[in-house]
């Protein structure tokens, strides 16, 4: 059996903040920079907090795994809450690097872990509806198809309710994406029959952090595998609507968030906002989350920094904005290079680099970025791109075209 992550968190690179609805009325203290909500310690959280800690270091992950969600659950708003979930970051690596203990923990979890509804942190329920959907993943391993689906049924179910109820969590971001990737094996329809009730669900909904997130995840849906960019864009135009974005904004003064959240939400309305054709709004977007959140990593599926991905997106933006003039674009890449030499991301500035010195005309300078993206080798598609874009190149070269 292949190694499969204890707790799957995301499927995108948009994974968990902290709070609730029910805490919106605590008077917890802002950031005087940002204006956004500090987390505070609490004796009590890390008295339970070490309890944990101490579960882990004996390798009684299960157990440990329900301590560091309890703590989630019992003091949302703490710094032991945030540092809880560094701890199942933690148990996810020291079982996942032994393969062989996946499915005992796995069972065991699934018999210990409180149901969605015992809950009240979204941050809390995350974890749970994320480890339905894990779950889901490991019977579809063992070919226990029904049992799977009922798995990945329930996480969608959990989601929905936990959204609905906690409308103007800053975790919301996270939930709709899971719902998203749950529905998908709950149908096998590549998200069609999701996309349609996620997007039922939204128009439910008032002006929300639930509604925003919503529309973003369908906006990323149909303007990839649901290939349809005027809906895409109707979700799009709404994300950017000043009065469908205050309450996200709003989510972040009155919750505790993680940073690799509020990267995911600054991130997302930047990207909103490229799509738009806004494109020196998202350009300036890119730049804070780069400024602020560097190297702030995703818990998940890709586990990238946001950061990076946000400084990689941003000559994507000055591209968009110059589409007849490939040499300004040309310029950011090479300028994002020099800077992000070290990313995870340069194969696909390597491979836009590619693209870009192939419409100017420079089929030797393109060739060169194409062997560059194979040379990364950390991201298949990438590489399969280069290789196709290379033999052309090579097609185009034998005719006697290009330098």
């Amino acid at each position: 059996m292949k190694s499969i992550c204890v707790f799957y968190l995301l499927n995108t690179c948009l994974v968990a903040a902290v709070g609730v609805a029910a805490y919106a009325e605590e008077d917890i203290p802002v950031d005087p920079m940002t204006g956004e909500a500090l987390a505070q310690s609490s004796s009590e959280a890390a008295h339970e907090l070490d309890a944990a800690n101490q579960l882990l270091q004996a390798s009684d992950f299960a157990d440990a795994v329900v301590a560091y969600v309890d703590v989630i659950e019992k003091y949302p708003e703490t710094e032991q809450a945030l540092a809880a979930f560094q701890g199942i970051l933690l148990t996810d690596k020291a079982v996942t690097s032994n393969p062989a203990l996946v499915e005992e923990v796995i069972g065991r979890l699934a018999a210990k872990l409180p149901p969605v509804s015992e809950l009240t942190s979204p941050f809390a329920r995350y974890n749970v509806c994320a480890f339905n959907y894990l779950y889901g993943n490991v019977q579809k391993g063992m070919g226990l198809m029904g049992e799977a689906e009922e798995s990945y049924a329930r996480c969608c179910k959990g989601v929905l309710q936990s959204m609905g109820e906690c409308l103007n969590s800053p975790y919301n971001i996270s939930f709709a994406s899971l719902y998203m990737s749950a529905a998908e094996r709950v149908y096998w329809d590549k998200g069609k029959q999701g996309a349609k009730d996620l997007a039922d669900f939204a128009v439910s909904l008032p002006a929300s952090v639930a509604k925003w997130s919503c529309h973003y995840a369908l906006a990323d849906y149909y303007l990839h595998e649901g290939k349809n960019r005027d809906i895409a864009e109707q979700y799009l135009s709404a994300m950017l609507a000043p009065d469908q974005f205050v309450p996200v904004s709003e989510s972040l003064k009155t919750h505790v968030a993680a940073d690799w959240i509020k990267a995911a939400i600054n991130w997302a309305h930047g990207y909103a906002q490229m799509e738009m054709g806004q494109y020196d709004a998202a350009i300036a977007k890119f730049d804070e989350v780069v400024r602020r959140f560097g190297e702030v990593k995703a818990p998940g599926k890709w586990g990238g920094a946001i950061g990076q991905w946000a400084a990689v997106t941003k000559p994507l933006a000055v591209k968009l904005k110059n589409p007849d003039q490939p040499a300004i674009a040309a310029d950011a890449y090479e300028a994002y290079l020099q800077d992000h030499a070290d990313s995870d991301y340069v194969a696909f500035a390597y491979l836009e680099l590619g693209n870009l010195y192939k419409a100017i005309g420079d089929y030797d300078k393109a060739k060169e970025n194409y062997l560059e993206v194979i040379a990364e080798g950390n991201h298949w598609e990438a590489s399969q791109a280069a290789v196709v874009m290379l033999n052309e190149m090579n097609s185009i070269q034998k005719s006697g075209e290009g330098k």
